[in-house]
This record gives C-alpha cells, sequence and structure tokens, in this order.
C-alpha cells in the first residue's frame, strides 16, 4: 500500500510535466503522420507523371480516393489504370 501511495503522490506533484509531455507526444505523432501523408501524396503525383509521360497528367484527389488522368487532347482525358 505504501508503495501505491508513494507513486500517486509522485504522480500528483508531476501531473504538469505528464500532461505537458502527453500534449508534445501526441503533438509529435501527428506532425509525422502529416509528413507521411505529404510524401505518400508527392510519389503518387511523381507515379502519375511517369505512367502519363509525354502527356500531360492530372493527380485528383478528394478525400480518401485519388486517380490519375492523362490528356489525350485539349478536351479530353483518360483515366490512367
Amino acid at each position: 500500500m505504501k508503495y501505491l501511495t508513494a507513486v500517486w503522490n509522485w504522480m500528483k506533484d508531476n501531473a504538469v510535466g505528464i500532461v505537458v509531455g502527453g500534449l508534445v507526444l501526441i503533438y509529435m505523432m501527428a506532425n509525422t503522420a502529416a509528413i507521411q501523408a505529404k510524401s505518400q501524396n508527392e510519389k503518387d503525383v511523381l507515379a502519375c507523371k511517369t505512367l502519363c509521360f509525354p502527356q500531360q497528367s492530372e493527380y485528383i484527389t478528394h478525400v480518401d480516393t485519388a486517380a490519375c488522368w492523362c490528356y489525350v487532347d485539349q478536351n479530353s482525358m483518360r483515366k490512367a489504370e
């Protein structure tokens, strides 16, 4: 019982540090996820450009779906597979 009381008292004494540390950890994890998502999107755009070369291309994203479209001429596009 003395051990649990000692742990509880330590947590109460250091509550601010624990909360700030938790918030910093959450910020770092969110920042890492955002960087990974941006990097993946850049890779997908490059793959789309490579797939459609020498034509121009558009990499269109909406929420969680994405598609690569290649220009056939000025007025039409075809979806790249």
